[in-house]
């Protein structure tokens, strides 16, 4: 039978879990880390499964190494942690080790690759199974599927597509080793298109009003993870040497006349910001952490700070 170790994190990994204890495998160990929010689902799981939960890397580096070496582990899944599995773990291996990633490879490996795929406009996101080495996201693919995005999708919808997606790459997966583990694909990837994107947020998390609608639509959905928190946090802007938060907003086709981050509010009441082509609607947004009617708190003709940070 083999004998699979997963690090997990994020929903994805309890769903992970669920599928896999299902399957013809024996599962030898998770690694959790103490702080996730599902590190009471994995310790409860582990007493009714009876696997081994670890939930250190650091302190525990000695016993993980052990205890993946006494088990003889054929496979390594890594779920959405955001982890850094070291080397020396990778090649105790006897098939591999695996990871899953929520976003096209190698254009978009690093952290947070969701949002930066909205961010950017793209058209399509990917989920990727690869082979792992001992530079992040760069081994060869296993399988890969993509899927479009519309207008509608914001953060959270296309994660959780991407999950969706992630359950039957993973089931597909696993069949696939239990089969016959020598046939495993290894598609490698063209480095020299590789982007690797850290944890920074771009322009610091303030909207460009110089940009155009499109752009700052993008960037908005791109934060937009509700009802649940985003690594980005939420898009900002300044007004009067106050700082507001821009939660979602809504495209139009009228021309702005006027430079952008000019306020303005339509005949409905609705507060209007010009971009440096057509005009968005402002949706929602929040003062001080609370959501706020925006008549009483802006001015016709008043107009948001503009912040363009080159180096984010």
């Amino acid at each position: 039978m083999i004998k699979v170790f997963l690090f997990v994190d994020e929903s994805m990994g309890r769903r992970a879990l669920n599928l896999l204890i299902n399957e013809k495998i024996e599962l030898i160990g998770i690694f959790s880390e103490k702080k996730s929010k599902d590190y009471d689902f994995y310790k409860s799981k582990s007493k009714v499964l009876n696997f081994k939960l670890f939930y250190d890397l650091n302190k525990q580096y000695k016993k993980i190494k052990e205890h993946l070496s006494n088990h003889n582990v054929d496979i390594l899944l890594n779920i959405f942690s955001y982890s850094f599995i070291p080397e020396e773990f990778l090649n105790l291996a006897k098939i591999g080790a695996f990871n899953l990633h929520p976003g096209k490879l190698p254009q978009y490996a690093g952290l947070n690759p969701v949002s930066w795929t909205l961010f950017n406009g793209e058209k399509k996101q990917h989920v990727t199974l690869h082979w792992m080495t001992n530079k992040i996201d760069s081994g060869p693919i296993v399988y890969s599927k993509s899927f479009a995005i519309n207008n509608k999708d914001t953060a959270i919808n296309v994660m959780i597509k991407s999950m969706n997606i992630g359950e039957k790459l993973i089931i597909k997966f696993i069949k696939k080793i239990i089969n016959s583990s020598k046939k495993i694909p290894k598609i490698y990837q063209n480095l020299k298109n590789r982007n690797y994107y850290k944890n920074i947020i771009p322009n610091s998390g303030y909207i460009n009003w110089s940009n155009k609608s499109n752009e700052i639509f993008n960037f908005v959905r791109a934060f937009d993870y509700k009802p649940y928190d985003s690594n980005w946090l939420e898009p900002k802007v300044i007004y009067k040497k106050k700082i507001f938060n821009i939660i979602k907003i809504k495209k139009t086709k009228i021309k702005c006349k006027l430079g952008p981050g000019i306020i303005f509010f339509n005949k409905e009441g609705s507060m209007q910001v010009s971009t440096l082509d057509n005009w968005i609607i402002i949706l929602k947004i929040k003062y001080k952490n609370k959501y706020i009617n925006p008549i009483k708190y802006f001015k016709i003709k008043d107009k948001f700070q503009i912040i363009n940070d080159p180096s984010k």
